[in-house]
């Protein structure tokens, strides 16, 4: 199992920045899960956000996303190498 987690460190004083959008994904491992955070690491609603797991990714759900992301974990599981078969030819 692989982690990613993408931290915004907050300091003492109000921040302007803010996510008015967001889109992560991962290459080369499967998503499994997601959880992301907003202000004193309240859990964002799933309304917020939205998993698409062919993809890999996680976006912003436009229109509802209300701008207050301070950290997102994707858990991923990598993917298995494939091994080349040879076709053995035979001859008579």
């Amino acid at each position: 199992m692989t982690t990613l987690s993408l931290v915004r460190v907050q300091t003492r004083r109000e921040s302007y920045l803010f996510f008015l959008q967001f889109e992560l994904a991962l290459t080369g491992a499967q998503l499994e899960d997601v959880e992301l955070y907003g202000p004193g690491g309240a859990t964002l609603q799933s309304e917020e956000y939205v998993v698409d797991k062919e993809k890999h990714a996680v976006t912003h759900a436009e229109g509802i996303f209300k701008s207050q992301l301070s950290r997102i974990v994707l858990l991923g599981k990598q993917h298995k190498k494939r091994k080349h078969h040879q076709k053995h030819k035979k001859e008579l």
